[in-house]
């Protein structure tokens, strides 16, 4: 199964250890991310930090542990259906989009693998000199 994940699901798996962090650790499961939730999670880690009760650098390490199984969808891969994505979800504001199931779409973006970048070199990691 494949899911796509949002900002507040990953968060959520950081300051609580719930079902929704053993779900994202399941080997079995592929899950992608948008990168700009990677920018938000930085943003608001001083937040996640004291809801979690967990430094910063213990997020950073349950971090890097839940992307080992999410691969990242590239901001410039996600730009050019951003249009197409609005009209499609106009008027849906606040409405959870977690668990929807959408139909597949026929020309599907390139997805990177996990801790790769567009030439498919590895991404450094946080804490490993990436930033």
């Amino acid at each position: 199964m494949i899911l796509i994940l949002n900002t507040s699901i990953l968060i959520s798996s950081l300051i609580k250890d719930s079902v929704t962090r053993q779900i994202l650790l399941l080997p079995s499961m592929k899950f992608y991310l948008p990168e700009y939730a990677l920018e938000e999670i930085e943003a608001h880690k001083m937040k996640i930090s004291r809801l979690s009760r967990l430094s910063t650098d213990e997020i950073d390490i349950l971090l890097n542990l839940l992307l080992e199984n999410i691969s990242i969808i590239p901001s410039q891969t996600i730009q050019p259906y951003l249009s197409e994505a609005e009209v499609i979800f106009e008027g849906d504001e606040g409405r959870p989009l977690n668990y929807e199931i959408l139909p597949p779409h026929p020309n599907p973006p390139p997805i990177l693998p996990a801790g790769r970048g567009e030439g498919n070199e590895e991404i450094p990691r946080k804490g490993e000199g990436g930033g």
